[in-house]
């Protein structure tokens, strides 16, 4: 099942209409505007729709009742991005104005929340949904925490600690997507704890493949030159023996430095470790999870169609 063409149109007039209603005519609506619409020309893919998605799976003809949430899902994924792109140097212009911008974008997601009751949406759910919101963005920083933390002191983190980093970091996010989604179709708990695991994966499965294009994926600053501790990094660490993980640790270190030979002699070592298989099997093993979760709701196949589209679109970038 696909989301209707106009769907997409919906979700950003939502957004566009609570920006006009709350801000003046000045510099800073004109920019959240800006803002918004160019992202959803040139970034918002399957995924950012996921809250609808799930709505739609479980009833196809309310799917109107998850543009609030779809709406905030995005607001916090661009806000998100935003974030990282200051924390990877990718904008080195404006950073003040930038993100206060950013800051903006997650009181509009708040914002957006308070408007479900308008969409048939009981007030118990909408105020549960906007709980939860707040507690998931709350888990995200811990997560984010934890990781700039690592970064300081990378030696410490190994997969399964990167795992828990990624499960607080990207999957709680997911799960509030997945999970609402579900809330405002279906009134069935069992089904909306289902979609809250569900969405987990997905967002672990997404860390991964970023982890995975921060070190195969990017032409010019990466996760060796700045010195992240991505997965394949915290993978090659546990698993380099002796004199081999001597020329890791040096590799890294002169990555760090701007030394490009040393960049990809480490990418070399790094998959000479298993580190890309590793990750690939990682993501599919969050990806069989999922399918299994999927498995077990009482849906028509058909209609799983549109989740399950979602993870290939995720998996393409593991390639």
């Amino acid at each position: 099942m696909q989301l209707p063409s106009s769907y997409t149109f919906s979700c950003l007039d939502f957004i566009s209409s609570i920006v006009m209603d709350t801000l003046p005519e000045d510099s800073y609506r004109r920019q959240v505007l800006e803002f918004v619409t160019g992202y959803y020309q040139g970034s918002a893919g399957d995924s950012e729709f996921l809250p609808s998605v799930i709505c739609q799976t479980l009833l196809p003809n309310g799917i109107d009742r998850a543009v609030p949430i779809t709406a905030a899902w995005q607001l916090v994924r661009l806000a998100a991005k935003i974030y990282d792109d200051v924390e990877d140097g990718e904008i080195k212009e404006d950073i003040p104005n930038t993100l206060n911008f950013a800051t903006g974008c997650l009181f509009a997601a708040q914002l957006a929340l308070t408007h479900l009751t308008k969409f048939e949406v009981n007030q118990e759910k909408a105020l549960l949904v906007m709980k939860r919101f707040a507690q998931f963005c709350l888990c995200a920083c811990a997560g984010q925490h934890a990781d700039l933390s690592a970064n300081k002191n990378p030696l410490i983190l190994d997969p399964d600690g990167w795992l828990k980093i990624a499960s607080l970091k990207s999957g709680e996010l997911f799960a509030w997507a997945a999970w609402s989604g579900s809330v405002v179709a279906s009134n069935d708990e069992e089904i909306q704890l289902k979609f809250l695991e569900l969405g987990r994966h997905m967002g672990i499965m997404v860390q991964i493949a970023d982890d995975f294009n921060g070190l195969w994926g990017k032409d010019d600053e990466d996760d060796l030159t700045q010195g992240k501790s991505s997965l394949p990094i915290c993978y090659a660490r546990l698993v380099a023996q002796g004199q081999e993980r001597e020329l890791l640790e040096r590799c890294l270190i002169e990555s760090t430095q701007g030394n490009l030979t040393s960049a990809k002699a480490s990418r070399e070592i790094i998959v000479r470790l298993g580190g890309q298989s590793f990750l690939i099997s990682a993501a599919w093993l969050e990806r069989r999870k999922a399918v299994n979760i999927l498995r077990e709701l009482p849906i028509l196949f058909e209609k799983k169609e549109g989740i399950l589209s979602i993870f290939g679109m995720v998996q393409i970038r593991l390639t």
